[in-house]
């Protein structure tokens, strides 16, 4: 199974938390014992630096400007890391809206609109519902289905979702063959504020 974005995202900056957390607590801990700050000592394991050791030594920066590759590689690499950061950003913000769902049956795709106009039909049949307008989306896990309801003058919210969820919804799941189906409703009353259930 695909891993979502949302996961990657997480163990990404996990693993960079935890190196920043692991190198700054190292600094400051050495630098306090160093001052006299605390009452302890360091290990004779602690990899402490030495005391005159510099974050960037400048005679050996000097030495690599001066060969005729160095410019151009701290260009290159500094364009590749700015290039990939910025596809990391972009794809952050693109909203996966595949053509089809791949099925659990091997070979058998069912396209989103179809499902959606299902789900759209389904919705509109019950009672207390004028309208519908539905989009399923890949959040990589399972589908998830976004659905824009109209409703009546005298209906009650918390009927039609106990409806749409038994009904369109569950249908919709069962369609797609997953074990779970995220889904939001958005309700619009003609007399109010439209309101959203997730």
């Amino acid at each position: 199974m695909r891993p979502s974005r949302g996961a990657v995202n997480r163990v990404l900056l996990g693993l960079l938390g935890a190196g920043l957390a692991v190198g700054g607590g190292w600094v400051a801990v050495t630098s306090l014992v160093e001052r006299g700050d605390v009452g302890f000592g360091l290990p004779g394991w602690w990899p402490a630096p030495d005391a005159g050791a510099r974050l960037v030594d400048r005679d050996a920066l000097s030495r690599a400007q001066g060969y005729g590759w160095w410019v151009p590689v701290v260009f290159a690499a500094s364009a590749v890391l700015f290039l990939a950061l910025a596809w990391w950003f972009l794809g952050q913000t693109r909203t996966r809206r595949p053509r089809h769902l791949v099925l659990p049956k091997p070979g058998v795709r069912l396209r989103t609109r179809a499902l959606a106009r299902a789900v759209e039909a389904d919705a509109d049949r019950l009672a207390e519902v004028s309208g519908s307008r539905a989009r399923i989306d890949d959040t990589g896990a399972r589908p998830r289905v976004t659905l824009t309801v109209d409703l009546e003058p005298r209906a009650e919210p918390a009927g039609v979702l106990r409806a749409l969820v038994a009904g369109p919804v569950e249908r919709a799941r069962t369609a797609t063959g997953a074990c779970r189906v995220d889904t939001v409703v958005r309700f619009r009353h003609p007399r109010h504020r439209a309101g959203r259930v997730e």
